[in-house]
């Protein structure tokens, strides 16, 4: 799917919704129903802490390329081919302004916000604890089925989750499957996404659409 199509991500349950008026100390939490999407993919948000700001995000895009920590497996591709495919699909899927991704960190790359990005992991491990302990023990999740492609992603300021997504691709094909991208960059899109659209967003009982 291009950048531009409408990725169509189908209603959700609301388990919990805990807000404060107080935007930065609200946390969303989100349960999935019933979230299969008529192209195979669909993403809900797990979690909202109201730490994300835009501004201060596109600052940090603005001092170098942004880290991305790719865990997990899919598709028998060793780490590195790996964390390039995934780094390939977010670029250009973040609100802008938008960050330049690279799956290696270095003296010139920004310094407050990073992602960790899991594929085909334990399903107890959380964005929490990806962004709290980014390289820590991860077995293979055993429980993938065929053509299924599992997504948790964190986007993290330092150490601490701002937002995460969890997300799922059935029917895919390999790794150059259109699912894979919308995968991707669609949980990209919707982590960064500003936070009074999400507000907006949550008062509609229907779910939420979003572009990419």
């Amino acid at each position: 799917m291009a950048s531009n199509e409408l990725l169509n991500i189908h209603p959700i349950t609301r388990g919990s919704v805990m807000k404060s008026m107080n935007i930065a100390a609200a946390a969303v939490v989100l349960a999935v129903a019933g979230c299969s999407a008529t192209n195979g993919v669909s993403i809900v948000e797990d979690q909202q802490t109201g730490f994300f700001a835009p501004e201060e995000y596109g600052r940090d895009a603005s001092t170098g390329e942004m880290t991305v920590v790719v865990r997990g497996g899919a598709f028998g591709l060793n780490q590195a081919a790996l964390a390039n495919l995934v780094v390939q699909n977010m670029q250009g899927n973040d609100w802008g302004p938008h960050a330049r991704f690279t799956p290696l960190s270095g003296a010139n790359t920004a310094r407050m916000y990073s992602y960790v990005m899991m594929l085909n992991g334990p399903r107890n491990i959380t964005g929490a604890s990806l962004c709290a302990q980014p390289m820590q023990p991860m077995p293979a999740a055993a429980d993938v089925a065929p053509g299924e492609l599992r997504l948790t992603a964190a986007l993290c300021r330092y150490n601490k989750a701002t937002n995460s997504v969890s997300g799922r691709a059935v029917g895919v094909v390999g790794p150059y499957d259109p699912k894979v991208g919308q995968l991707i960059g669609g949980a990209v899109r919707e982590m960064t996404r500003p936070n009074q659209d999400r507000i907006d967003r949550d008062r509609d009982d229907r779910g939420f659409h979003f572009h990419l």
